[in-house]
Parts: structure tokens; sequence; C-alpha cells
């Protein structure tokens, strides 16, 4: 059994990926999206001891198509062939498999100890990694991307007519007292929301892959819209990829203070 470190916005599985597994969440809190909207909406956030898979024997007619995790989080991956293994004769698949460790790791994978039939002290357990010691790194934008907010009250918040971002990802989200150094990457650019908030405490990103810049949302409340098109929130899908000249991005409900546009 291997466990792997994810962070915030960080996809477990993604549509079209081999459904060969199955997890179990240690801590934090992973979203499932499901293939079809259902009664209860398009998704669901499952926590802690929940167990989840793809697979149609796992999940079901409604088994979920993409996870990812919002907040920091661990998971425990099991095999097909592990599940086999760990399955008794007669029971239910959920009922055969073994808890999650409660241990978080500063690594990527590691792979979870064989059980021991002696009884050992337990270890203290391992710190929360912080930003510093995410596997994560900042990286130089490889276009020219240039950032701004439409309306002037948010304009007068930032400071700036526009922002140019020479640095990816560049993450945008509300400004707040709560803080956690295990959440990566850090908000690059905090903006003060009134309740009822548009803005979660980490709503976007800008970052880069191969097809070129891209907006991911970050798991926000109130999603995040692309060129008209939603990300987020109700939405299964959570990364656009921008196209060349303007781009706009609101974060939030269509009637969101919180409107901006990227040149790229």
């Amino acid at each position: 059994m291997q466990e792997r470190f994810l962070n915030d916005g960080e996809f477990v599985f993604r549509v079209g990926d081999a459904p060969d597994s199955v997890y179990i969440i240690v801590n934090g809190f992973i979203v499932l999206a499901a293939p079809q909207p259902t009664t209860n909406g398009a998704e669901r956030v499952a926590g802690q001891g929940t167990i989840f898979s793809a697979a149609e024997a796992m999940g079901g007619p409604n088994q979920p198509v993409m996870a990812h995790a919002r907040g920091p989080a661990t998971v425990q991956i099991m095999s097909s062939a592990e599940v086999l293994n760990a399955v008794a004769p007669g029971q239910p698949v959920a009922n055969s498999l073994p808890p999650p460790q409660k241990r978080i790791t500063d690594q990527r994978f590691t792979t979870a100890p064989a059980p021991n039939p002696r009884p050992t002290p337990m270890p203290a357990p391992a710190s929360r990694p912080d930003a510093n010691t995410q596997s994560f790194a900042m990286t130089l934008a490889k276009q020219n991307v240039r950032f701004s907010a439409i309306r002037p009250d948010v304009v007068r918040q930032i400071g700036h007519d526009s922002i140019t971002i020479d640095r990816l990802p560049y993450l945008v989200g509300r400004q707040s007292s709560r803080t956690s150094d295990a959440m990566s990457p850090p908000v690059s650019l905090a903006i003060a929301d009134e309740q009822p908030f548009q803005l979660s405490r980490r709503h976007f990103m800008i970052d880069q892959d191969d097809e070129g810049i891209i907006v991911r949302d970050c798991g926000s409340h109130n999603g995040t819209i692309v060129n008209g098109v939603m990300l987020g929130g109700s939405s299964i899908g959570f990364r656009a990829v921008l196209v060349p000249g303007e781009n706009e991005i609101v974060a939030g409900t269509l009637i969101s203070p919180f409107q901006f546009s990227c040149w790229i």
C-alpha cells in the first residue's frame, strides 16, 4: 500500500485514468465528482476514513470520474491486487479494507509498513509539512502574462492597474486571518471580501502546463468562470486553457465583483 500527500486542488485521478486502484482518505478532504449531476449536485466532499474508487465494482453506477483535494490531504492507495487479497469471501469490499493510518509524511509517496504482530510503542506523529517542505516550486512563466481587475473598487484594493506575472503558479484568494503553513502554493494576491462571500480563501490559480497558460479552480465554493465557462463549484471541470490575447476570469458567480482580465 502506498501513501500520497496532496496539495490543495491536486487531482487523485481524472477522467480517463485507469480505474485500477482504491483510495482511503487518511486526513483532509477529497472532492468526488460524479459523471452526471445527482439530486445533491455533481460532486460531494469526502473526509477521513472514506474509501472511494473510479472502478465500477467499488463506486457503483455513480462512481466518481474525478477526485481532487480540497486543502491539503493524504490518501492511502491500494492496487486492485491488494484489494482482492484483502477482501474476505462473502464480505463487502469496504468492510475488508484496513483502516487508514493516521500519519503525515513530507514525501510525495511512501510505502506503508507491513503489520507487526508484536505490539510496539506508537511513535510521535510527524508534524504537518509546511510550505518549505512541499514538493512544490515556483517556475518562470514561459509566456508574458498580464493580470488586472476590471472594477475600480477592486483595482483600488490591489493597488495596481495591472500586474505582470513572471512566476507561476499565481494564486488569488480572499484575505483572511486564518492561515496554514501546510498549504502550498501560498496565496499571491489576497483580496478583501464581505459576507456573503464570493471569494474563497484559495479561489483560483494561474499556472502553466504542456498546453500553455491555464486557470485552475482550487476547490472554491462558488466556482470560477473563465471566458464564459464555469470551473469548480457545481461543475465537474476544474481547468481551462487561456487563449492568446485577452481572457475574462470571474471569481465567483455571475454577479461577483471580482472580475479580471488576463492577457497572454
